[in-house]
């Protein structure tokens, strides 16, 4: 017979996940998680989400739906949000403070028209990294590893390690970008961080760049974090309205 504590962790677990769809056998919770669910949720048996000491997410739209295999273990502060579909496989890994989402929730320019979902797929065992960021369409193949704080834009092969924003194999700054100055450097991040065709000049922000929205300022951060070896705060983000004042956040974090 189950221990008084072992069935009082069932029945939170139950009340605290009572809007998914299915819940599989001997799936455990660390910590109360937010759910909200207007379209379809499965765990599967013996999957581990953590909501300590930061709150995960589980968030669906009307069509939305996150299925989550058997045994996949999901580290705290985590944000996975659907409006299509998301599926992970079963094993897989996910560290603290990974957001996968598959729609940017809003069309750039339009805030009340909401865009096209692009399913994100993830494999059978793979390894993710705390803080990486998994963009709408991404798809991740079995048993590859996503190292912390890379941006995931695409597909990554199956078997693979890739690293850095966007995420690619044996990911790192290339020669020439490690000569150039420092403005030219963020100017760099920043026009990869939002998928523009050339460096935006020092003096264009979110007024300027339509692609700098709520999701462009948060891959705009693990970029240049990741390129400069930096760790950036809300309040360094909060003096941000151009490029310039990045430069600037930038040299402080770096002692210059």
């Amino acid at each position: 017979m189950a221990s008084l504590g072992a069935r009082l962790d069932a029945a939170r677990s139950a009340l605290w996940l009572r809007k998914c769809n299915q819940v599989g056998p001997g799936v455990q919770l660390d910590g109360r998680p937010y759910v909200w669910n207007e379209g379809r949720i499965r765990l599967g048996p013996g999957v581990q989400l953590s909501s300590r000491p930061v709150v995960s997410h589980l968030v669906t739209g009307p069509k939305g739906a996150i299925e989550i295999s058997e045994g996949v273990s999901i580290g705290y502060g985590a944000a996975i949000a659907s409006q299509g579909q998301i599926r992970i496989g079963a094993g897989t890994r996910i560290g603290p403070f990974v957001v996968l989402a598959d729609t940017d929730f809003h069309v750039v320019g339009d805030r009340l028209s909401a865009p096209e979902a692009r399913p994100v797929v993830i494999g059978r065992d793979v390894q993710i990294g705390p803080r990486v960021t998994i963009l709408p369409g991404s798809t991740i193949g079995d048993g590859a590893r996503v190292c912390a704080g890379s941006t995931v834009a695409g597909v990554v092969a199956a078997g693979t390690t890739v690293a850095g924003v966007p995420a690619r194999v044996g990911g790192a700054a290339d020669g020439a970008a490690s000569r150039a100055s420092l403005p030219e450097r963020v100017q760099g991040a920043v026009a990869r961080a939002l998928g523009l065709p050339s460096p935006p000049p020092l003096s264009h922000g979110p007024g300027e760049i339509p692609q700098w929205d709520s999701l462009g300022a948060l891959r705009l951060l693990l970029v240049v974090e990741d390129d400069f070896g930096i760790r950036l705060g809300e309040q360094d983000m909060v003096r941000v309205r151009k490029v310039g004042d990045l430069v600037s956040v930038v040299e402080t974090r770096l002692g210059r």
